[in-house]
């Protein structure tokens, strides 16, 4: 009798493991550094409606009514399953948003999503594709599961079902500007923050107008500093061309790890490499270019990082003039690039 309850006690002890590591720890085929609470449903202590890690209340905004945008998408954007209003309900999760409005299945014990209208995760098997949904919120990574993830009022829910490789991931994505500049994630918020040399700054200017027009509260300009880029407080956006902003070591770094940033671009001294989703060239741009892209140090970074970069003061001028005055051409893409004033998704197929 006791060793059967003994036997009883450790299979019931094995099968906590495994739900708590799908859950939790992933299975060790995650892209680097990207926890499995992109596909997961519970994987930390469950943040409290309302309040940020660090206890802060959720940022309010006028005219929002209590309702989040639920997007769906796959190909990293590239085609759109759901776009809709959702109203949302006091202490919902991002789970529940889903729940009501598509149809989910989950495995593992129910701590992982494996279908969202009838799209269903794939590991690839041996040699395979691997697939699966990913979820943003304001345009920044999650780094919890839907269960544990509480949005506020106005926030973009974004999923997008796409292709995955151990090394490359996504921190932030572009397509929910104005977000995350307005509500941020967890409803924080840290001061918008463009640097820029004194060459461009009447670009900065007319970007720091654009942001203010579309809400964000605190936007200031200030020079390149590598100690900035290390230390974020809030969100930052690069401005300028290569040429200048590759004296910077942080960025030169940066750059040199385009396998991995997620930003889906290289610029190199002939040009500009525009990449696919495992971090491969897949295009290569030898003449005038500005590319729109963001990163962050992993998952849940409330203060990212955007890039709006040109090959020369051509490409520059091109890739502000598509963030001041037409961002709808942004809308739903992971990170873009503006060839001859043609805005390419990215990243390439």
């Amino acid at each position: 009798m006791q060793k059967h309850r003994f036997l009883c006690l450790l299979i019931l002890g094995l099968m906590l493991l495994i739900v708590t590591a799908c859950a939790g720890k992933g299975t060790g085929d995650e892209p680097a550094n990207v926890t499995p609470a992109a596909n997961g449903i519970e994987s930390k202590a469950a943040q409290k409606p309302g309040t940020s890690e660090s206890g802060s209340q959720s940022v309010p905004v006028a005219g929002t009514e209590k309702k989040v945008a639920l997007r769906l998408t796959r190909d990293f954007g590239r085609n759109s399953i759901l776009k809709k209003t959702v109203a949302l309900q006091k202490n919902w999760s991002v789970f529940d948003v889903l729940e009501t409005s598509t149809r989910v299945t989950t495995a593992h014990g129910g701590g992982f999503i494996d279908s969202i209208n009838g799209i269903k995760s794939d590991f690839g098997g041996f040699g395979g594709k691997k697939q699966d949904w990913f979820y943003y919120v304001n345009g920044i990574f999650a780094d919890v599961g839907a269960l544990d993830y509480y949005p506020g009022p106005g926030d973009i829910i974004w999923w997008d079902y796409h292709g995955w490789e151990r090394m490359a991931m996504f921190p932030a994505v572009i397509g929910c500007y104005p977000e995350p500049f307005v509500r941020g994630y967890r409803g924080k918020v840290g001061p918008t923050v463009i640097m820029s040399s004194e060459d461009n700054i009447m670009l900065a200017e007319n970007l720091q107008e654009a942001l203010k027009a579309q809400g964000v509260a605190s936007v200031t300009i200030k020079n390149p500093d590598a100690g900035l880029l290390k230390n974020r407080q809030g969100p930052v956006i690069v401005l300028g061309q290569w040429s200048e902003l590759s004296q910077i070591d942080w960025l030169a770094n940066l750059n040199n790890a385009y396998t991995k940033n997620g930003t889906c671009v290289h610029f190199t001294s002939d040009g500009l490499e525009l990449l696919d989703y495992r971090g491969r060239v897949a295009r290569i741009i030898d003449s005038s270019a500005g590319v729109i892209t963001a990163t962050g140090e992993g998952s849940g970074d409330e203060s990212p990082l955007w890039l709006i970069v040109g090959t020369d003061r051509k490409g520059l001028q091109q890739a502000v003039d598509v963030l001041v005055t037409s961002p709808g051409k942004i809308s739903g893409l992971f990170s873009a690039a503006i060839v001859a004033g043609e805005v390419v998704s990215l990243p390439l197929e």
